[in-house]
C-alpha cells in the first residue's frame, strides 16, 4: 500500500478522502485507516477504485506505472461518470437534457 498514491489520487480527482470513500460505497473511517497505514486495503477496495474511477490497481499498490488504466479519458469525464451513479432518476434526466443542449450548441456554433 502506498499512502502517497492515495493522496495523489484524491488530489487528481478533486475529491476528499471522505467523498472518495462514499462514491465507492466504502466506510470513510476505514478509508482513513487505509490511507494512514493503520489498515490494509482489501482487494475489493482496489477493484472498486478501478471500476468507478478507472484507477490502475498496480499503481495504487506500488506507485509505479500510470495512475489510470485508460489515459485517454480525462479526469473530468471520470468524475462525471462517478458522480452520475449518485443521481436520482430526475437529476439524471436533467443532466441528460443539459448535455444534449451543450452538444446542440456546439454543433450549431461550429458547423464543421
Amino acid at each position: 500500500m502506498n499512502k502517497d498514491s492515495w493522496t495523489a489520487l484524491f488530489k487528481e480527482l478533486g475529491v476528499s478522502q471522505r467523498k472518495f470513500a462514499q462514491s465507492i460505497a466504502m466506510d470513510a473511517a476505514y478509508m482513513s485507516r487505509v490511507v494512514n497505514g493503520k489498515a490494509a486495503p482489501t482487494e475489493r477496495l482496489y477493484l472498486l477504485a478501478e471500476k468507478v474511477y478507472g484507477v490502475n490497481g498496480d499503481w495504487l499498490r506500488t506507485g509505479k506505472g500510470e495512475m489510470f488504466l485508460d489515459s485517454s479519458s480525462s479526469v473530468g469525464k471520470r468524475r462525471v461518470k462517478a458522480l452520475a451513479d449518485e443521481l436520482t432518476d430526475e437529476e439524471a434526466q436533467a443532466v441528460l437534457a443539459f448535455v444534449r443542449y451543450l452538444r446542440d450548441e456546439e454543433i450549431t456554433s461550429n458547423p464543421d
